[in-house]
């Protein structure tokens, strides 16, 4: 997708267990190719129509490790991966790591 001189890929809406709980994002694993940095947000919403509430920017270089840390807690989740078009990636995974922090 590409917006305003970005190009990015977004999923919001992510129950990663039971809809009823809250759950903690404390890291993202990425397998990302780049040629460049990429930002990433992470985000936490209440219902899956609504907008995040709230989002967390992390600066990623694939380079250098292949995970951003973040503390960021919701009952969904959400995650954005964005750069300008002057820097190529391709996306093959991203796994959440996450801990259940009690009932919404």
């Amino acid at each position: 997708m590409q917006n305003s001189g970005i190009k990015f890929v977004e999923r919001t809406g992510i129950d990663l267990t039971a809809v009823g709980r809250i759950k903690m994002i404390k890291q993202v694993l990425i397998s990302l190719k780049s040629d460049g940095i990429v930002t990433v947000y992470l985000g936490a919403q209440r219902r899956t129509l609504n907008d995040p509430v709230r989002w967390i920017k992390r600066t990623y270089d694939p380079q250098k490790r292949d995970y951003v840390s973040a503390l960021i807690s919701g009952r969904f989740l959400s995650i954005r991966i964005e750069s300008s078009l002057t820097v190529n990636w391709i996306l093959s995974k991203i796994q959440i790591e996450t801990s259940d922090i009690g009932k919404y």
